[in-house]
């Protein structure tokens, strides 16, 4: 897949990271940020953008490929750690992570 950037009323149409496959995109809930999966050296990578600036990776971690999603506040972002599998949520203002325990 790829991403792309499109204006309200259909112009503008520009593809965004053309060197990548993104997998897995999540758009918070107040479309400040989007979060995607991509593939680096065999393995996936998750990487956050901001809406004003989508060319420009705010951080990156190795990640799952089964999805990450959103609080409702768009403050915290979900998602499996690649390693691991462990589940881990992460203050998206301060980059705070916290593992989350496992089910039993």
């Amino acid at each position: 897949y790829s991403l792309w950037r499109v204006g309200l009323d259909g112009s503008g149409l520009e593809r965004l990271r053309p060197e990548e496959g993104v997998y897995q995109p999540a758009l918070s809930p107040d479309g400040t940020r989007l979060a995607y999966a991509v593939v680096v050296n065999g393995g996936f990578r998750l990487r956050e953008v901001r809406r004003a600036a989508l060319g420009a990776v705010l951080w990156e971690a190795e990640t799952a490929r089964n999805g990450m999603m959103y609080s409702p506040a768009s403050d915290r972002l979900l998602f499996a750690r690649g390693t691991d599998g462990q589940m881990i949520v992460r203050n998206v203002n301060t980059g705070e992570e916290r593992i989350l325990p496992a089910a039993r």
